[in-house]
């Protein structure tokens, strides 16, 4: 609980000497305010956390907290924002962190990503793919190869297909609870290379896992996918509804467009 974690941190620093300026309290406080979206917070923080940790010489911790500080930098659409992240990875690279390199490539590709840069983002991506593999670290390659299969999901289905399976299968390996989003990404790869009947498997394993733990978005998602496969109105509808809930204009008027297309084809074939 966010709400939670912060009135800890609050607590720990009026009462425990020297929290204020040690860097891993403020890199861990700062992490807390990005799930409260507070981000010039986060960059203040984590900016902090830096000079501490270079100050003391913790330079792993200093790459990290400024790889923390440059996301929060370039949500705010700050022009250091590339520069922080290129500082990052020059420390990462100093240490010979592998997984911390791969780390500052997927956040690059992240962010290319969300600028509408395919290209750029799929390059960054294979580039901390192949750095995440060297070092077997489950947890990076699992994100990774969620961010990679997004922008090869329209340039090449099959090759979408191969990380969004890798990445079920790292998964396994890091024993999350909820693997929905993955599965959903699996039968949109899937759908796109016509094979039907595996697309509506997997994405009624990505409605019953986000349905468990009520993650009404990926749900809504997973019916719209088995809407346009099994063409029910009842399960656009359905998706239509969840929707509403969670509040995704976009995805409403996406159903609805949808659905007043199945319903025409419904009505000229029968």
């Amino acid at each position: 609980d966010a709400a939670a974690a912060r009135a800890t941190l609050e607590t720990a620093t009026r009462q425990l000497p020297g929290t204020a300026n040690d860097p891993r309290f403020l890199l861990l406080s700062a992490r807390v305010e990005g799930q409260f979206a507070n981000m010039e917070r986060v960059r203040q923080l984590a900016h902090q956390a830096a000079e501490e940790a270079q100050r003391r010489n913790l330079t792993w911790l200093a790459a990290k907290s400024i790889l923390l500080e440059s996301g929060a930098a370039q949500n705010l659409g700050l022009a250091d924002a590339k520069p922080l992240r290129l500082k990052a990875r020059a420390l990462c690279e100093q240490l010979g962190d592998l997984s911390c390199v791969a780390a500052t490539w997927r956040i690059e590709g992240n962010f290319a990503l969300g600028a509408g840069k395919q290209a750029e983002a799929t390059e960054s991506y294979w580039r901390a793919l192949k750095l995440a593999r060297q070092t077997g670290n489950s947890w990076e390659r699992l994100n990774v190869l969620s961010g990679l299969a997004a922008p090869l999901l329209a340039a090449d289905p099959a090759k979408a297909e191969a990380a969004y399976r890798e990445g079920l299968h790292e998964d396994l390996a890091v024993i999350r609870t909820d693997s929905s989003g993955l599965q959903l990404g699996l039968a949109e790869a899937l759908l796109k290379q016509g094979r039907e009947a595996e697309a509506r498997a997997e994405a009624a394993a990505a409605a019953q896992s986000a349905e468990r733990v009520k993650d009404k978005e990926t749900t809504a998602r997973a019916y719209l996918i088995l809407a346009r496969i099994d063409r029910k109105p009842e399960l656009f509808a359905r998706s239509i509804r969840l929707f509403e809930q969670v509040g995704n204009p976009a995805l409403i008027q996406l159903a609805q467009k949808e659905l007043q297309i199945h319903s025409e084809r419904f009505r000229t074939f029968h």
